[in-house]
């Protein structure tokens, strides 16, 4: 997995789904190097649509707030409009990502034929800088989203081991532990952190 790909798909923590966003956007890119203009658009709004999903999927707030989430069938926009609601993407890039939803259902021959939509490689261009965007804005959404888990993390393991609310140096000390090892983890790292400094404060 190269590091562009890793930085730009950090947000995903299942190994598969990394793997499989990695592997599209390397086609995607082999696509536009070809000039293969529609597979180039419908493999931009799979990314955007894959994306989205496994972001909000991630997020239990906004998951839980989708009736039948888990059963419903979700398109790309319902996605776009859920990731607008809810701060991950907002109204400008709303706006930008619409298109890429009506030139990826060029795919099917009469949807064209009935548009005369005619693809460029500046539309194609103009759509993968739109993904970027897209998944730049989720990365900062998902470290926002972390960091609001870690504080309440560390608040609470704070509190019930040390018998006190956190100070500013708790947050900046144990976040990039949690950050580190991940919430599961690095909340058993904390706790036995706090505990151990618990101990020798009484010795």
């Amino acid at each position: 997995m190269s590091n562009v790909a890793n930085e730009l798909f950090g947000f995903i923590t299942k190994p598969e789904v990394k793997a499989q966003l990695t592997a599209d956007l390397s086609e995607l890119h082999d696509c536009m190097k070809q000039g293969t203009l529609k597979a180039s658009v419908v493999l931009i709004g799979g990314l955007v649509e894959c994306v989205l999903y496994y972001h909000i999927e991630s997020v239990d707030s906004i998951r839980n707030s989708i009736p039948r989430f888990e059963q419903r069938e979700i398109g790309l926009s319902d996605l776009l409009q859920w990731g607008r609601q809810h701060g991950v993407i907002d109204d400008n890039l709303f706006r930008l990502s619409e298109p890429i939803r009506d030139y990826r259902n060029l795919i099917h021959p009469r949807v064209q034929i009935r548009t005369k939509t005619q693809l460029s490689e500046n539309l194609v261009q103009i759509g993968y800088n739109v993904l970027l965007e897209i998944i730049r804005s989720v990365n900062k959404h998902h470290a926002l989203i972390s960091s609001q888990k870690a504080d309440a993390i560390i608040t609470k393991k704070v509190k019930e081991i040390c018998k006190r609310p956190p100070t500013k140096a708790d947050i900046q000390i144990y976040t990039p532990i949690l950050e580190k090892y991940g919430l599961h983890r690095g909340e058993l790292i904390l706790e036995r952190t706090l505990r151990a400094s618990v101990r020798k404060k009484r010795k």
